[in-house]
């Protein structure tokens, strides 16, 4: 009786551990099916900065900057200087923003790349400072100075592009000429007419910036 009883006791041990397995076999299947259920139900987002690789598809430094400079001409004056220099920075910036995208797209140079990113990022914040200004500022008067010297400066601007170049020389070749462009604006807004003081400081902000990274880009150029 005490063999058989063992032998009983044994059997429905291994019994229940079978079941027992089992069930936990299933508790798990489910538990990663509903993972994945919810995981596919969650939406997907992508960064604000992340490189638009297909509208990007068919497009050059050099068209890009060509067709910046076609926008910003193609802005009439508003008489007023500090609408002016908004309204035309913000479309200078877009530009930059175009440029950078490429390089995030197209380029392979990791230190151009994340270069190309922090421009991104303050043009960005840079562009919403204008909008929000514009959106708030009526213009009244002050005359078109500035606007005619831009205009005059963007004329006798040189483009010097290796067409023979990577995607990486080319953003940096073109962005150091774009950089170049945006410190003699902010130069030319600041001796002809600049009065509010937020465009001020954003213009003394961008000669400091940008004249630094036209520094680092020409050291890159100078080892590639």
């Amino acid at each position: 009786m005490t063999m058989r009883k063992a032998l009983f006791t044994v059997g429905t041990m291994v019994a229940l551990a079978a079941c027992n397995s089992g069930g936990d076999s299933n508790t798990s299947s489910t538990s990663i099916s509903d993972t994945a259920a919810a995981t596919t139900s969650q939406p997907t987002t992508t960064p604000p900065t992340a490189p638009d690789t297909a509208g990007m598809s068919g497009k050059s430094m050099m068209g890009l900057m060509q067709g910046n400079m076609d926008q910003m001409k193609a802005m009439p004056s508003t008489g007023n200087p500090d609408n002016d220099f908004a309204g035309l920075m913000k479309i200078h910036h877009m530009g930059a923003i175009e440029m950078a995208q490429l390089e995030l797209a197209q380029g392979t140079d990791s230190e151009i790349k994340a270069m190309a990113q922090k421009m991104l990022d303050a043009q960005q914040g840079e562009v919403a400072q204008l909008n929000s200004f514009l959106s708030g500022h009526q213009a009244h008067g002050g005359g078109d100075a500035f606007y005619k010297k831009v205009m005059g400066q963007m004329n006798s601007m040189k483009m010097d592009m290796d067409h023979s170049g990577s995607v990486d020389k080319h953003f940096v070749q073109m962005m150091i000429s774009h950089h170049q462009g945006a410190i003699d604006m902010a130069k030319a807004y600041q001796e002809t007419g600049a009065h509010e003081a937020q465009l001020k400081t954003m213009a003394g902000k961008i000669t400091t910036d940008q004249q630094r990274e036209i520094q680092e880009l020409q050291g890159w150029l100078a080892k590639h």
